[in-house]
């Protein structure tokens, strides 16, 4: 578990389930957080801090991902002994969208060589495809334990459950979930807000160099 101060930058660690929590400075005691995280885990741990570009499972997708908060509500169908918070917590949406049906973040790409975008409140997005799951997707996120069948399950329901309207050449397995989005620099600065409303622009030929 951690804690943390953006503006001071100061951290406070400590072992789930243990009382005593241990302070470091993010930027001053990189090594010292390192050699913590890595006493604890078992092999060598590298903070590091990308402020401008991040780090990325797909550095060219770099903006939020994108669910339907009622998309975690139908998972629970699937998972019927894992609650709603669980869910929600494996999926780490980036942006959530309520007041619609689940799985309707699946509007928000299209075919290959195409993309749709779309507004959050004044922020400009484009919608590229859905988005891949790692390993920690299959895990509890308050233990880290794999939950036994899970994958098999997500997959299996997944492929049943997909709608109609998705091009399933986007499919080559079904361990996605969720829409991997691109931000041009014109939207650098701008914010997305709860309560911003979500609009679909247009479908158009996916040309990122000319955003």
């Amino acid at each position: 578990r951690s804690t943390f101060d953006p503006d001071v930058q100061n951290v406070m660690f400590r072992l789930q389930d243990e009382e005593k929590s241990i302070a470091f400075h993010l930027e001053k005691d990189r090594e010292k957080v390192g050699a913590w995280l890595g006493a604890y885990l078992g092999y060598p741990v590298t903070l590091r801090h990308d402020p401008e570009r991040g780090f990325h499972d797909d550095p060219g997708l770099a903006g939020p991902v994108i669910i339907a908060a009622n998309t975690a509500k139908e998972l629970q169908g699937w998972f019927p002994a894992l609650d709603f918070d669980n869910l929600r917590r494996r999926i780490r949406p980036g942006v959530e969208m309520g007041g619609s049906l689940g799985f309707w973040e699946e509007r928000l790409y299209s075919h290959p060589g195409f993309v749709i975008q779309f507004t959050v409140g004044k922020v400009l997005i484009t919608g590229v495809k859905p988005a891949d799951r790692n390993e920690s997707f299959e895990r509890d996120p308050a233990t880290g334990e794999v939950t036994p069948g899970f994958l098999e399950t997500f997959m299996l329901k997944r492929k049943e459950k997909l709608p109609a309207f998705v091009p399933s050449e986007r499919f080559d397995h079904y361990y996605k979930l969720g829409v991997r989005t691109r931000l041009t620099f014109h939207e650098e600065g701008k914010q997305i807000r709860l309560g911003n409303r979500v609009g679909i622009l247009e479908r158009k030929v996916d040309a990122p160099g000319k955003e």
